[in-house]
């Protein structure tokens, strides 16, 4: 967002909702910590520049699509799952775009 001046991924979420007909909901998940760019780093350094960086309102037995535009190594979807889950998400499925080559070991 800050590099782009807009979030692709909301861009898409937006665009799939409306196409869907089904609410979209950009604020029940949010970043509550500054988190260094994942580029370049293996799955393990991803999921932990990632632990505890998101917050979610209560979603109890909901199914919630997260919707991205690029994947590398899915910690961050991952990331996202967990903390919706934690929050009482029924089921969560990972809707993305494109995914980039994982770079590095334990990618």
């Amino acid at each position: 967002m800050r590099e782009r001046g807009f979030n692709p991924a909301a861009v898409l979420a937006n665009r799939v909702a409306r196409e869907l007909d089904v609410p979209w909901h950009p604020s029940l998940l949010r970043k509550v910590r500054h988190t260094p760019p994942q580029t370049g780093l293996a799955r393990t350094a991803r999921e932990r520049n990632l632990r505890g960086a998101f917050r979610c309102a209560a979603v109890d037995g909901l199914t919630v699509a997260l919707v991205d535009d690029v994947t590398t190594t899915g910690a961050t979807l991952e990331a996202l799952a967990r903390e919706l889950r934690r929050s009482g998400a029924w089921r969560v499925e990972g809707w993305v775009v494109a995914r980039t080559p994982a770079s590095g070991r334990n990618a």
